[in-house]
């Protein structure tokens, strides 16, 4: 007769597995969680940079068109806009993200450009951004140069 030996098979992990990949995910995870706020600082600058871009934007079509371009900074819903003439079409509408923040302006009225490339009113914007820091965005009068600094 013979015996016939059973041989048993587990349908599962043992401790030791378990423990490892646990291990495992907690390295990755200590890696990747300090990172956040390496992309958080990346969609602030994009912000930054768009801004810069849009009132270069305004000041080259006042140029191309003949016409007066207004950049208005409106800190209480916290976003800008770009018109043709002071109370004219609306042709870019912006509400910061990203945690900006529009701090103040150091003049009420907005920026404008006139058809030669130079302002009728500078300025400067005070932008927060959600780790503290601030962002200075001034326009040099006559010469319209637009500069971005981080304070």
């Amino acid at each position: 007769m013979k015996i016939k030996n059973k041989s048993t098979s587990s349908k599962g992990y043992t401790l030791i597995e378990v423990l490892m990949v646990i291990a495992l995910l907690s390295i990755l995870l200590a890696i990747a969680i300090p990172n956040m706020g390496f992309y958080r600082r990346i969609g602030e600058n994009q912000e930054i940079r768009e801004l810069k871009k849009d009132m270069l934007f305004a000041r080259n079509r006042a140029i191309a068109e003949n016409r007066i371009y207004f950049v208005h900074f409106v800190p209480s819903i916290n976003s800008y806009e770009i018109r043709r003439e002071a109370f004219g079409p609306i042709v870019k509408s912006k509400t910061l993200g990203k945690g900006l923040l529009i701090e103040d302006r150091e003049i009420g009225r907005p920026i404008g450009f006139t058809p030669n490339g130079t302002t009728i009113d500078s300025g400067t914007i005070y932008i927060k951004s959600s780790r503290g820091q601030r962002y200075v965005l001034t326009v040099t009068p006559a010469t319209a140069r637009i500069g971005i600094r981080l304070e």
